[in-house]
């Protein structure tokens, strides 16, 4: 059944209140506060830290999640000990390398292998021996 013109501009501008504040609802929930606002400004930015570095790579034989640009303490143990060999294989390859420009990064590699390791450690609670990890410790590995 055919609606009339009339019932028509009826149905349209109902359609159009609902859809201006369905709008408003959106964009009220989506707007911060002056507070919101002012803290966001004035914040800090989060410095570089060198005991929690972001994955910049993932080991070939990782099968989980995509962890690029996370941190190492918000990674699975069992990620940070495969991105550990890795970053061992890669250094040995560097130190064996006869240019100089390329063994300066197993120093790094070395590092951030280390750094994984320590991480795996520390979210893992235990030492290398595989002994739970004393607060004195976990205090002390960073």
């Amino acid at each position: 059944m055919p609606l009339s013109d009339e019932q028509a501009e009826d149905l349209y501008r109902k359609v159009c209140e609902i859809h201006a504040a369905m709008l408003a609802r959106r964009a009220a929930a989506k707007a911060p506060t002056i507070g919101q606002a002012v803290a966001a400004v004035t914040a800090p930015k989060q410095p570089h830290d060198p005991a929690d570095p972001v994955v910049k790579l993932l080991p070939r034989n990782w099968k989980g999640e995509d962890l690029r640009g996370k941190r190492y303490s918000e990674c699975p143990p069992l990620f940070l000990g495969q991105l550990s060999h890795m970053l061992d294989a890669f250094a040995d390859k560097a130190e064996a390398d006869t240019d100089p420009q390329k063994q300066r990064y197993a120093k790094w590699d070395r590092q951030n292998a280390e750094t994984a390791r320590r991480w795996r450690a520390k979210l893992e609670g235990s030492t290398a021996t595989g002994e739970p990890m004393t607060q004195q410790q976990l205090d002390e590995t960073f």
